[in-house]
């Protein structure tokens, strides 16, 4: 019937999807990623590039899928096949840090050594 447009402008765009995290149980945060830096996929170069929050650390599945506005009339499909991966970000060991506000503190003058029982 009809011939086909050849040069046809097509929108295709590229969605992350994270399926599934695995922190450890003493994990510091609960929500991965920084405010408004969620997986996104850079369509001209396909690059994945996202932000974790400090101190997270643990795994996530994630998948990505390109759509597009082509239509399906004629067996035409909109979706490709979605990929799935696993992204590791390992723990860091950080020192521990302590603050005390100095105004908690009330000692005598000259009464040697002194402990702060209960500090950490």
């Amino acid at each position: 019937a009809g011939s086909v447009e050849e040069d046809a402008f097509q929108a295709v765009n590229l969605s992350v999807v994270v399926l599934e995290r695995r922190t450890a149980e003493n994990a510091a945060v609960s929500d991965m990623f920084a405010p408004d830096a969620a997986p996104d996929v850079d369509e001209a170069s396909g690059n994945i590039s996202f932000v974790l929050v400090n101190g997270y650390y643990g795994s996530l599945l994630v998948q990505v899928q390109a759509s597009d506005d082509g239509g399906t009339a004629r067996g035409g499909k909109n979706f490709s096949r979605s990929d799935a991966f696993w992204i590791h970000i390992n723990f860091v060991n950080l020192p521990p840090e302590f603050s005390v506000d100095p105004s908690d503190i009330s000692l005598q003058e000259n009464s040697g050594l002194n402990v702060l029982t209960g500090f950490a």
